[in-house]
């Protein structure tokens, strides 16, 4: 998976990577536009999230889940926000349980034991974000292996279209996953990236051109490059100005993760719509 201004990270592979998470749609937050036009759907949109401070790691991904399949883990600190897509699932924080259905979110800070299961008769697969304490984390977790995360090693499909590493400042901010699906040729309206804001690719192959003053190595401004699955570009100066656009033949699927702190000025629509 491509992600701008982070790096990339993938558990297991999902199926075949020619599904690629390709998601379905129409938009779950708002009216499907016109075919051939660009598509977006609001996953997560958290205005309060506790955020830990200093160093974090920040991970967005999709995880699918068949009925009475658990994924679980120990020594987590930090915050994770919540879209089932399908299903229902039991989300466990620290002791503390949610029922959450399809179509329905949920966020909370967790300090010790996480886990998501599949409680219900059907596939569940759910969209996460987890801003983790970087520090206070245990390895264990950022370590784990498919054996010790799932109930059933044949059960599951996992994946992270996201991974980034940051340094927040203390206090509450709004956390927001959005995801956008681009006809072949259609593009994104130029717009200037945030200090924390990641974007990641799912399928497809995207056209990246950036506008500014301090930008990659080598790369200059008005330039396009072209990345797909599996690659990468260096990290991208906020406010650098950055336009994306679907440069292949089939539908391109983009996450954007948006994290806006308190105390940072700014807010969380301050990036325009395509």
């Amino acid at each position: 998976l491509l992600v701008l201004a982070g790096s990339i990270f993938m558990l297991r592979p999902i199926r075949s990577q020619d599904s690629a998470w390709l998601p379905a749609l129409p938009a779950v937050s708002g009216t499907p536009a016109a075919e051939g036009e660009i598509m977006t759907e609001t996953l997560i949109d958290v205005p309060q999230a506790a955020l830990p401070a200093g160093p974090v790691q920040i991970l967005a991904g999709i995880t699918e889940l068949q009925p009475g399949v658990t994924a679980s883990l120990g020594g987590q600190v930090g915050t994770s926000s919540y879209f089932v897509e399908q299903g229902t699932v039991r989300i466990s924080h620290s002791g503390v349980e949610q029922i959450v259905h399809a179509g329905e979110r949920w966020s909370a800070p967790v300090d010790g034991d996480w886990g998501v299961s599949n409680v219900g008769d059907d596939l569940a697969r759910v969209v996460e974000v987890d801003v983790n304490d970087a520090i206070n984390t245990s390895t264990a977790f950022i370590d784990a292996s498919t054996t010790s995360k799932f109930s059933d090693p044949e059960g599951f499909a996992d994946i992270f279209v996201i991974q980034a590493a940051s340094t927040l400042p203390p206090g509450m901010g709004g956390v927001t996953l959005e995801r956008m699906l681009l006809p072949p040729g259609a593009a994104v309206a130029p717009y200037a990236k945030q200090e924390f804001q990641w974007i990641g690719v799912a399928a497809g192959r995207v056209g990246a051109t950036l506008e500014g003053d301090h930008l990659p190595f080598r790369w200059d401004s008005g330039e396009e490059r072209t990345f797909g699955l599996f690659q990468t570009v260096p990290p991208i100066q906020p406010g650098t100005e950055m336009t994306l656009r679907n440069a292949h033949r089939v539908p391109l699927v983009l996450y954007r993760l948006t994290i806006v702190p308190d105390n940072v000025g700014g807010s969380s629509a301050t990036t325009p719509a395509p």
